[in-house]
Parts: C-alpha cells; sequence; structure tokens
C-alpha cells in the first residue's frame, strides 16, 4: 500500500525491477530463468548476505555457468537459461513462446539426460535436485499456461520499445508521377535506421500496406508491433523540395518531434540522413560513432542518376508485380525493361553508384526467374546477374542488398549441379549461398528479405528448427507477409507443432483467404488430426475456388485412415508412402521411403524431423528399416547443425 517500497523476493528481481525501471513480461522470464538455475544447481545465480548485496549482483555480476556446477547438463539448455538471464531485457526472449519453443525443441532432441547424482560445487549436495525429462515436461507446462491463461487477456504492446514502422511519404506535388519519389524518399529512410542492430525497422513490404490508409496511429502500431511510426509528406517543385516529417508514440498517438524542411532539391540526401539521425537519437537517446556513419546514406555523386534508381525500382516492385497480375507476363515485361533502361542510364550518370549496379542484377535475376525459355536465356541472364553484382561489390562490399542478391547466383548454380548430380559441386555452392546471407546479417541485423532466404534455406537441408527461428525474425519485421506465416506454418507441422502450425494458416486466410496451397496444407493438417469432417469442407472449398484442382490424395488420406483399403487406392492411383503406411502395407511404404531418404542424403538434406514427427509414418516407425533411416538422417542433421549452426548468433 505504500509507494516507493520495494515488493518481492529479491533474488528473482530482474535488473531492470531492482532499479525500478519500467518493466514487462520480459521480467518474468528473467524471474523464470532463476528458477531453471535453480532447479538444475541447487543454488541462486545471484547471492548476498543481505538485500542490498543481492541487488549489486543482480547488476553487475554473472552467475556461474550451469555446466561448471553441474556435468552432464546439455549445452542447450544452458543457452536457454543464459538467454533468459540476460541482463538487457532487448536480448533474453522476447515472448514466452519462443522460450516453449526452445523447451519443447530440448525435450524431443534428449533421449535421455545423464546427471551425476552428486553436485560438483560440495556446499550444495544436500540441495541436489534430479534434472530429468519429466522436471522439463512440468516446466513446459508451467510456461505454456502462463502463455495460454495471462498472455491473451494483454494487450499487444511492442517487444522492442526501440521499434519504429516508417510509413509512405504523401505526395502533395501537382504532379502525380512524382509517387515514385515519396516511396524512394520512404525506402531510404527505413535503409537507413535498418543499419542499426539495436532498431527494430518494419520492412518497406509491410509499411506499403498502409498507403493512403485512414487508420488512427494506435491501430497501426497495434498492427504491426511497434512503439513508434514516422509519416510525413513530400512536395517537389521545380528544384526545391519540402519535407514534413513527424515522429509519433503509438501508444497514446504522441507526436514526439515535427520537422520542416524547406531545401533546394541537391540538399535531398542530407534531409533523409537528418530525419534518420532524429529518429535513431530519439529511440536510442545516443548514437556511437559508429552508428552515426551507419545511417549515411549510400549517396552517389550525381542526383539524377539517384532519381533514374528511384523509378526503376518503383517500376521493378510496384509497376511490374502489379501488371503480372493485372494482365500477365508481357506487360510485367514491359515494365522491367523500363527499369533496365533506367538503371542502365543510372549508371551511365553515375559509375560509382553500387545501388544500381545491384538493382539492375536484380531485375535480371526476375527475368531468371519468371521470363526465360531456354538454357541459353538462363545462361545469359545468369551471366549478366553475375557481372553486375561483382561491380557492385568491389564499388561496396559493406551492402547487405548485394549480398542478399547474390545468394540467388549460387542457390541457381547449385540446382544446376543438383540435376546434374554433381554433389560436391552444388555442396559448394550451398556452402556459399549461406556465406551470402550471413554476410547480409553481419552488415544489416534488419535485413528482413534475409532472414526469409535463410528460413527457406534451412528448410532444404533439414534444419527446421532454424527454420522457424528464421521465420520468426523475418515475420517481426514484416508482420503483414502471408508467405512467411505459411511458410512458418508449415515447419511447425514438421515438428509436430501442430497447434501452431493451425494458427499460422489461419493467418494466412485471414490475409489471403483464397490461397490454395494453404487450405491444400491447412486440410492436410487436419487429415492428421482426425478432424476429417472439417477437412473435407476445406477441401471442397478448394473446388468451388478453382474446379480443376486436383483434392485426390487429400481424400485418398482420409479413406486410409478409416480403414477403407480399396477406395483409397482408388482415390490415388500413385505410389503414396503416407497412404502405404497408414493402410499398413509396410513394405511398399518403406520400398517408397527408402529410394526418398537415400535420394535426400545424397542432397546433403537431412530429413530427421520428418521422418520423426511426420503423423503419418506411425505404422512403420518401430520397424527397424525406418529406425535406420531416421538414425541416418539425424547424423546428416547433426552435420549440418555443426556446419551452418553458427547462423544462431544472429537469430537469437
Amino acid at each position: 500500500t505504500k509507494e516507493g517500497v520495494s515488493v518481492g523476493t529479491v533474488a528473482y528481481m530482474s535488473p531492470e525491477q531492482t532499479k525500478s525501471e519500467e518493466v514487462d513480461s520480459r521480467s518474468d522470464i528473467w524471474s523464470l530463468g532463476i528458477v531453471l538455475y535453480e532447479m538444475i544447481t541447487g543454488q541462486m545465480p545471484f547471492r548476498g548476505d543481505y538485500d542490498q548485496a543481492v541487488v549489486y549482483a543482480i547488476i553487475n555480476e554473472e552467475p556461474v555457468p550451469v555446466t561448471s556446477l553441474r556435468t552432464g547438463v546439455p549445452l542447450e539448455l544452458e543457452r536457454i537459461i543464459n538467454k533468459c538471464l540476460n541482463k538487457n531485457p532487448s536480448n533474453r526472449y522476447q515472448h514466452i513462446d519462443e522460450l516453449i519453443v526452445d523447451l519443447r525443441q530440448l525435450r524431443r532432441e534428449s533421449e535421455s539426460i545423464s546427471i551425476p547424482t552428486k553436485i560438483e560445487h560440495p556446499a550444495k549436495r544436500s540441495k541436489y535436485v534430479i534434472m530429468s525429462l519429466a522436471v522439463l515436461s512440468i516446466l513446459i507446462l508451467i510456461v505454456a499456461g502462463y502463455f495460454i491463461f495471462i498472455q491473451p487477456g494483454e494487450k499487444s504492446v511492442s517487444g522492442w520499445e526501440n521499434s519504429i514502422a516508417v510509413l509512405p511519404f504523401e505526395n502533395i506535388s501537382a504532379d502525380p508521377d512524382q509517387e515514385y519519389f515519396c516511396d524512394g524518399m520512404t525506402e531510404q529512410i527505413i535503409s537507413n535506421l535498418s543499419r542499426l542492430a539495436r532498431l527494430k525497422v518494419i520492412s518497406r513490404t509491410s509499411v506499403m500496406n498502409f498507403k493512403d490508409t485512414d487508420k488512427k496511429i494506435p491501430e497501426i502500431g497495434e498492427e504491426l508491433n511497434v512503439a513508434y511510426v514516422l509519416e510525413g509528406s513530400v512536395r517537389k517543385f521545380g528544384d526545391r523540395i519540402r519535407i514534413t516529417a513527424q515522429l509519433i508514440s503509438t501508444k497514446d498517438d504522441f507526436h514526439v518531434w515535427t520537422e520542416d524542411y524547406n531545401k533546394e532539391y541537391k540538399e535531398l540526401f542530407d534531409v533523409q540522413d537528418n530525419v534518420s539521425a532524429l529518429i535513431a537519437t530519439s529511440l536510442l537517446n545516443k548514437l556511437s560513432g559508429e552508428e552515426t556513419l551507419a545511417i549515411k546514406s549510400n549517396r552517389p555523386d550525381n542526383i539524377e542518376a539517384y532519381e533514374y534508381f528511384l523509378k526503376a525500382e518503383y517500376l521493378h516492385y510496384v509497376e511490374s508485380i502489379e501488371a503480372y497480375d493485372r494482365e500477365g507476363v508481357e506487360a510485367g515485361e514491359k515494365h522491367l525493361k523500363t527499369a533496365e533502361k533506367m538503371l542502365q542510364k543510372s549508371i551511365q550518370l553515375d559509375r560509382n553508384f553500387a545501388d544500381s549496379y545491384a538493382a539492375l542484377a536484380n531485375v535480371y535475376n526476375s527475368r531468371y526467374n519468371h521470363l526465360p525459355d531456354t538454357d541459353e536465356d538462363k545462361k545469359k541472364y545468369w551471366e549478366l546477374q553475375k557481372t553486375y553484382l561483382d561491380t557492385a561489390l568491389y564499388l561496396n562490399p559493406n551492402s547487405a542488398e548485394v549480398y542478399y542478391v547474390m545468394n540467388y547466383l549460387h542457390s541457381a548454380k547449385a540446382e544446376e549441379y543438383l540435376k546434374a548430380e554433381e554433389y560436391n559441386k552444388f555442396e559448394h555452392e550451398l556452402d556459399q549461398e549461406f556465406k551470402c546471407l550471413k554476410m547480409a546479417l553481419k552488415i544489416n541485423a534488419n535485413h528482413e528479405k534475409t532472414y526469409a532466404a535463410l528460413a527457406r534455406f534451412f528448410r532444404r537441408i533439414g534444419l527446421d528448427n532454424l527454420s522457424i527461428k528464421c521465420f520468426n525474425k523475418a515475420i517481426e519485421l514484416m508482420p503483414l507477409n502471408n508467405v512467411l506465416y505459411y511458410g512458418r506454418g508449415v515447419e511447425y507441422f514438421t515438428i509436430g507443432e501442430y497447434q501452431k502450425a493451425e494458427i499460422g494458416y489461419q493467418k494466412v486466410l485471414e490475409i489471403v483467404p483464397e490461397s490454395r496451397r494453404t487450405l491444400y496444407r491447412y486440410s492436410q493438417l487436419l487429415i492428421a488430426l482426425k478432424r476429417f469432417e472439417e477437412a473435407e469442407e476445406i477441401l471442397g472449398n478448394i473446388k468451388k475456388i478453382r474446379p480443376d484442382s486436383n483434392t485426390d490424395w487429400y481424400y485418398a488420406l482420409i479413406y486410409a485412415y478409416r480403414g477403407q483399403k480399396e477406395k483409397a487406392l482408388d482415390a490415388y492411383k500413385d505410389k503414396s508412402t503416407v497412404i502405404y503406411s497408414l493402410l499398413e502395407m509396410k513394405d511398399e511404404a518403406l520400398s517408397d521411403l527408402t529410394e526418398y531418404s537415400e535420394r535426400q542424403l545424397k542432397q546433403k538434406r537431412s530429413q530427421y524431423y520428418h521422418l520423426k514427427n511426420n503423423p503419418f509414418y506411425e505404422n512403420i516407425r518401430s520397424d527397424p528399416r525406418f529406425q535406420e533411416m531416421l538414425a541416418k538422417h539425424k547424423e546428416k542433421y547433426e552435420e549440418n547443425l555443426e556446419k551452418y549452426g553458427d547462423i544462431e548468433e544472429f537469430i537469437n
């Protein structure tokens, strides 16, 4: 009942709580980390003879490592505890469900955890607590209970106080064709800010959904899960520009600051850098010298070259995509050709502007992926990408975008070697692809497209746990991207997290109600959960959306589950491992699965999670042939994890 009095057990308080700073659910995660540490070691991580001594230890000291007090404790468990006990709330688990995922993953990975019957620390032997999978299971239930019964009642609050969405700048010029210029202004400020690892910056693709919106700032903040937004307007007249920018708190619609710039057009870059610096300083309080340099835009020497670059980017990412959807390939290609000419003009005007080279390579990447009909065309566009990316990298070796686009070069070459069964060369290109993505994140920890690309990379090689973490990071930066929710839903199904998979598919269908691939996946999940009537309803909806849709395999699954062998085999006449498995045709199922397994291993792809968790394999899982396959893929999983697992420094 008194103000200014510390309430609670000091030993379990977070650093921010002991300093009377603002606290949120991350403080609870700290306290839970204390409990975990105590359960495993039998002692508190921060100790003292009186309360103030304990507070000092919490703020200033690091706990003795769990593994030095107890032999046999998995390193992954120590990492989980250390993450809970990070003194900086931004470096802890941001949401309780992230902790649940890691704990469940540890439980699945641990067939058994062998711990000595004596604690290494002699003073605490009498307080020994047996660490077992049962304890992990109980802990998961406790954490999950918190998530289920407490979290939904809370309002969505950004996990980062220093988080921002730069909304599309409004074009108030007399010329409607200046739209590209306003979008370019938005994108450049996002690009400047995203180089700061301490900031969470929502991607351009997500903020563009709010162009010309009538939604209120708090509503936008809740939808994007950010603490601040920047909104502004641009008027370009002759050789002058007028720019207004406002930083607004999403919590209460409070205008933190407003700035007006009436400048000559040639001073545009100064304005962009000034706005970026104001935002960064407002959110981070103080910038280091390195951070101050990081927000400086990548300036061309020629402002006309920059204008051609902006127009080309607008044509590539907006006009061509919309034309593809509305009118087809020819209409989209028309805009791509115009973008290509503008970027070539930009390069003529400024030979040193790396972004134009990278953007042109990206245009050729679009051509490579969507347009060529012949191998000769594909080779031409691959060579053009490489030429322009090599130049861009030479001009600016510190560009995340260049490395991100470059990963596609190696990905394309890897697929060629895979088709030719040149597996050593395939693995080399795979390694190069990974190095490019890793370099992009080293340069820009907010590069959202790289997280999405990494998620797909990890899925391909069977590191599904890392794939989910990458999807989580990408969704944090692109919260309205249905493709990411779909990909993460597929991964949750693969690792056996069916409730989360269902939530993911439902989120996609909120955004794109007629997403056929999501409806297919959702029906598969419902069949696995034996919710057959719901699955059949979705399959019927797929046929309504597009009558020529093929749903035979899904109906065959339902028949197989019901034991209707003839109907199942008649509904789907091609070979199907899972249908054979459900019908207990073990030899047929294992013959097909063995062939698939060996092919995947040759391609350096682990199917460990797929084999371990796929609900359709229950009837063959105990067979020695299946167990032998599972062991081989577990070994490949461990090899891949050792080789590529160091990326966790970016995604934790």
